[in-house]
């Protein structure tokens, strides 16, 4: 998500939450499938909110330069992920999903802090 929405500031969206939330879920599920593993780690934040999404980055970093079975770790990520996203696009009542409309979805589900 951060790397689609950096790519919607480069292409001239405001730097806000808005822009984000207004970013289709296919967008993101499309940039999943389309960039190969240093390209998500070019689109990485260099600064994190937290200590938890700082170890999240780090391991998918490790995970990157990993070979044998670790590697493969990485690949069956992008492959949940791919399908996780792509399940919630198709099934959604919403025409056109957004990041923010999963947001709010998980939310109403108690699946947020």
């Amino acid at each position: 998500m951060h790397a689609t929405a950096a790519d919607a500031l480069t292409a001239g969206r405001p730097a806000s939450i808005e822009t984000l939330h207004a970013t289709p879920l296919s967008a993101v599920a499309q940039a999943v499938v389309s960039k190969r593993d240093y390209e998500f780690l070019a689109g990485a934040p260099n600064l994190f909110s937290d200590d938890a999404e700082k170890k999240a980055v780090a391991a998918f970093r490790l995970l990157a330069y990993q070979s044998g079975p670790a590697s493969r770790w990485l690949v069956y990520l992008g492959s949940q992920l791919h399908s996780a996203l792509i399940t919630l696009v198709d099934r959604s009542r919403t025409p056109s999903l957004t990041c923010g409309g999963l947001h709010q979805w998980a939310s109403q589900a108690g699946l947020l802090p």
